[in-house]
Formats: C-alpha cells, structure tokens, sequence
C-alpha cells in the first residue's frame, strides 16, 4: 500500500466535516488480468476560528495474491520405502497474475510407506501474498525383496529312494513390508538320490520378485562307501594293518556294486561290520571309533537295501 498526502498533517486544522469516495478500477495488461482498488479519500476540515480548509489524498493499491495449481502424482520408492516430493512433481502451472516469478513450497516433503498420501504446494507471489492448494502422492513399491539363498547342501542318502533333507531357510527382506518366501521343494520332504535343485522365489506386497537356487546333493551308497574309506584311513592311534584289513572289504564292496553286484556289496558290508566289532573287543580300535564306523556301514547297507 502506497501513501499519499497533499498538505502535511500538522497543517490541518481541527474540523468535524469528512467527505469520502471510493473508486474501483480494473485494467488489463496483457493477458493478465491486474485488480488497482484506489482510494481517494478527500477530507474537509475546518473550524470556526481556523484557518482556511485544507485537503488530504490518501490513495492505495491492492494487488490479486498468485493462482495455486496442483495436480497428483505417482512416485517411486526408495530402499528405505521413502519419497521425497519435489514442487515440480505436484505443480500444475501455479502463476501470479501481476507478472511476477513464484516461488513454490511443498509440505511434508518426505513420505514413508505406500499408498496414498496427502501434501500441500505453497505458492508465494508478489510481495508475499500466499495461496495453496493440496495433492494426493500415491507412493508405489517398485523395488524386488532382497533375497539370498543358503548354500548348497550334501547330505547322505538313508535308504534306496534318497533321505528327508532339511535344509536352511533362505533370508528374505523387502523395502516396504513383508516377504513371502516360496520353495519348489519343501524342507524337511523326502530328496531323491543325486543332485535337485531347489528354486526359491520372494514375493513382497506389491507383487515384486526376487528368485534365487542352490542344490541338495544326496549322496548314493558307493559315494558313502568312499567316505567311509577316508574316515578308517583318518583313524587315530590304529595300525596300518588293521585299517588295510577294514579298507580291503570296504573296497571289495565298492568294486560289486560298480557292477551291480548287490547281494556281494551287501555280504562284504556286513564283514566290514563284523571286523570292526572283532577289532573293537581286541580293543585294536577304540569303542567310539567302532559305534561310528558301525552306523555309517549300517546306513550303507540300507541304501544299498541289504536285507
């Protein structure tokens, strides 16, 4: 507001007689449209013993506050489910109408989580006027769950049609909620001999995925057998001619089944266990040694399917 005085204040005398007129104009500039409100307010005084009237022009101009625009949005979150809004993602082209630039506020501009949210863009215009208006965010998950499998798994066979494996679970995690982690093959479900693979796929809430895959490697009878041979040659404080006694019927087994030779794998399976028991009551090996190799040979013997 401008302030205009044609005769100075302290030149006026004291008087009662005020007369006002109010005038509004509008003026087109362009292709804005500018609002001039002038006041021209005339005020008589005088007084009887007083000097001659004098005149005051007091005159103001009030200019239309900026258009605030707005419009939706769609934005993407990040790794910690966070948007961070900007004035440009929610502006609709927001002006002030007396020419000038605005400046453009948006308010709160962080959100966390999906879904909708609402915010509001503060326009400031020409000599601070304000105008708002508000906007729906719509924050989408477009981020796959992190997702890491367990390593491969080796585990021995417990009979002729493979074992029941019970592996670990895989880690899962997701950005913006939780994760539903899916097996091809459960845990704890029965592994043929050989090698499967097991597929791994997460889920998270809005349908993004993430897959990975390891093997379970079950281990057949002549695989075992080979360890089996390992663990007797590993033996401690055993003499050599008693280890070559045990390994000689382990290796015998070996070479019938190579030729599917079942019922001489089983024969020498069974020897192998009477001459660990043999050397055990010699205490030629010690009582541990003897209920571990025994186990091993007995499990064998299963997978073979030795009656």
């Amino acid at each position: 507001m401008v302030l205009q005085i044609a005769t100075p204040i302290n030149q006026l005398g004291v008087g009662v007689a005020r007369q006002v007129k109010i005038v509004t104009r509008l003026a087109l500039f362009g292709t804005k449209l500018r609002r001039a409100l002038t006041v021209a307010a005339i005020i008589a005084i005088g007084a009887a013993t007083g000097p001659a009237p004098a005149f005051a022009i007091v005159s103001a101009e009030y200019y239309a506050p900026p258009v605030a625009q707005c419009k939706n949005a769609t934005l993407t979150a990040d790794a910690n489910c966070t948007v961070t809004v900007t004035p440009g993602d929610v502006d609709d082209g927001s002006y002030d109408p007396n020419g000038v630039t605005v400046t453009m506020e948006v308010s709160p501009a962080s959100l966390t989580g999906t879904g909708s949210h609402t915010v509001t863009l503060t326009v400031t215009g020409y000599k601070g006027a304000l105008s708002t208006c508000t906007a729906t965010v719509t924050v989408v998950d477009a981020t796959p769950p992190d997702l890491t499998c367990p390593g491969n798994q080796t585990v021995n066979a417990t009979g002729p049609t493979g074992t029941v494996v019970n592996y670990p679970a895989a880690a899962a995690s997701d950005n913006c909620g939780s994760v539903t982690v899916g097996y091809s093959k459960d845990s704890g479900t029965l592994f043929p001999i050989g090698d499967t693979t097991v597929n791994v796929t997460a889920t998270d809430v809005a349908l993004n995925e993430s897959t990975c895959s390891f093997k379970v490697h079950v281990k057949k009878a002549a695989e075992q057998i080979n360890d089996l041979i390992a663990k007797v040659n590993a033996l401690p404080d055993v003499k050599s001619p008693n280890k070559t006694a045990l390994v000689t019927k382990l290796q015998g087994a070996l070479a019938a089944l190579a030729v599917n030779n079942t019922a001489t794998g089983c024969g020498l399976m069974q020897d192998f266990i009477n001459l660990v028991k043999a050397q055990k009551d010699k205490k030629l090996i010690s009582a541990a040694a003897a209920v571990d190799l025994t186990a091993d040979a007995a499990r064998i013997r299963a997978v073979i399917g030795c009656p």
